[in-house]
């Protein structure tokens, strides 16, 4: 009981983060600027921030925009049969799904050399004894790299269960080619079902994967192991989406008192003693973003990490729920932070709050 204590006495002492103070009147309030430069043909369905750049993608579309919002590239994506599936972006690769003849489809892109996309059918990658192998489509995020990018985790349903699948890649010293990429390991989760909104997220912190799903948290090693650690493996646990914040680790879940922290590495795990309204969550700059859904408004964080506060968005950003399918992607870069809505991209240097 006193380790207990201590350990969820040390959560709250560690909690700070970056918030945004509220600005009054409202309208001396800084407004969110659209990027007059750049608006995709298909709504953006994610977007990050890198150190020199913010990258967009759609179903069928990628583009780089400068520190300063000036359009580098815009370029077309082969559809085939149709895109399925979010996409995940990284500094130096995307990777993106897509139907071909039927098929499911991993690629693999560079972000500053359109001239090289790699690409691994899914039935591929299955045993003799598969039935298939089907990315999931419905997840909001069902792969991650490893922090150098030269690892990909991706997140399968075979024979009505999770299995992970590990990509080793080599790039060239500049991440301008890929040397080659070999599928490596494989992992079967045999006790996550295939279901509706089963896989939630897969993320890389701290050198391992972790996997949250409706059925309880997985945390696997770059060498294709893979466990489920006490507490979020639990499976009536139903766990979101895992953040890194001032060297802690942290589980949302579905569930307001499902939220756990680790402190060791996510050796280990404990309750912060209080409700949690954090669920999908994007940490960018020194803020912690979330959402209640895929598509929702973004929420500002507070500094205790559980409780959050509307964003100002001004007018020409709708928050109503008819916009509960327009907010995908969040990034930070030079100072700003920046939105996609819908087709087009806003930025703002600081982030306001609703007043109450």
């Amino acid at each position: 009981m006193k380790i207990f204590f201590y350990t969820a006495a040390a959560v709250f002492l560690l909690s700070a983060c970056f918030r945004a103070e509220p600005v009054t009147p409202e309208s001396a309030r800084a407004q969110w600027q659209r990027v007059e430069q750049l608006r995709t043909n298909q709504p953006i369905v994610n977007l990050i921030g890198t150190p020199f750049e913010v990258y967009v993608i759609t179903d069928s579309e990628f583009a780089r925009i400068t520190r300063t919002d000036t359009l580098i590239e815009k370029r077309p994506l082969f559809v085939g049969d149709g895109a399925i599936g979010r996409p995940i972006l990284d500094e130096n690769f995307f990777a993106r799904y897509t139907l071909d003849e039927g098929k499911d489809v991993l690629e693999f892109h560079l972000t500053r050399n359109p001239g090289q996309v790699i690409r691994f059918v899914a039935d591929d990658l299955k045993l003799p004894s598969d039935n298939s192998v089907q990315i999931d489509r419905e997840a909001r995020l069902n792969g991650a790299f490893n922090d150098t990018e030269t690892q990909f985790v991706l997140l399968t349903i075979v024979n009505f269960h999770y299995v992970a699948f590990w990509f080793d890649i080599e790039p060239d010293t500049d991440y301008n080619e890929i040397l080659s990429i070999t599928p490596t390991h494989r992992f079967d989760m045999n006790d996550i079902p295939a279901g509706e909104d089963e896989l939630q997220s897969v993320r890389f912190i701290d050198g391992n994967y972790y996997v949250g799903t409706k059925s309880g948290a997985y945390r696997l090693t770059p060498d294709g192991q893979g466990a489920r650690p006490q507490l979020i493996g639990d499976t009536g646990r139903w766990i979101v989406d895992f953040f890194k914040k001032d060297n802690r680790i942290f589980a949302t879940g579905f569930n307001a008192f499902d939220q756990h922290v680790s402190l060791d590495g996510g050796q280990s795990w404990v309750r912060p003693g209080a409700e949690s309204d954090l669920q999908e969550v994007e940490v960018v700059g020194d803020s912690v973003f979330t959402q209640q859904g895929i598509g929702f408004p973004w929420q500002l964080a507070r500094t205790d990490l559980l409780k959050t506060d509307e964003i100002f968005y001004g007018d020409e950003i709708e928050t109503d729920a008819g916009s509960n399918n327009s907010f995908y992607g969040i990034g930070y870069t030079d100072g700003k932070f920046y939105i996609s809505y819908d087709k087009d991209i806003y930025f703002i240097e600081e982030v306001e709050v609703v007043e109450e």
